[in-house]
């Protein structure tokens, strides 16, 4: 994280690919190489990632709000809208996926 913070996400990389190889199971740490991709604006990996992780803790509101903006930045508004509608369900109180989700259906 401190990587990251410092603003150098290829190093950051390497060390969360590390750290999942050695516990490949923790969202946690899938969703932070999720963040290290969207640095690196590759959005596509991102996503990949963020699927992964969705699949590793389906009840994990971050990852699917994540998951649901990475879609947003590569224009898939429809499936960006089913992640946001599943953590919606998951934490309805949460105010910025009520925002995300305006984003979504202003699309």
């Amino acid at each position: 994280m401190v990587y990251l913070r410092l603003d150098r996400p290829d190093m950051a990389e390497k060390h969360f690919l590390r750290a999942i190889a050695i516990h490949p199971t923790n969202p946690a740490l899938i969703c932070c190489l999720g963040m290290v991709y969207e640095r690196l604006h590759d959005s596509e990996r991102a996503v990949a990632v963020y699927a992964r992780a969705s699949k590793v803790d389906p009840r994990s509101t971050l990852v699917r709000f994540k998951y649901a903006k990475a879609l947003m930045g590569l224009d898939k508004n429809e499936e960006a809208l089913v992640q946001l509608t599943t953590a919606y369900q998951l934490t309805p109180r949460e105010a910025n996926i009520h925002l995300l989700l305006g984003h979504v259906y202003r699309r």
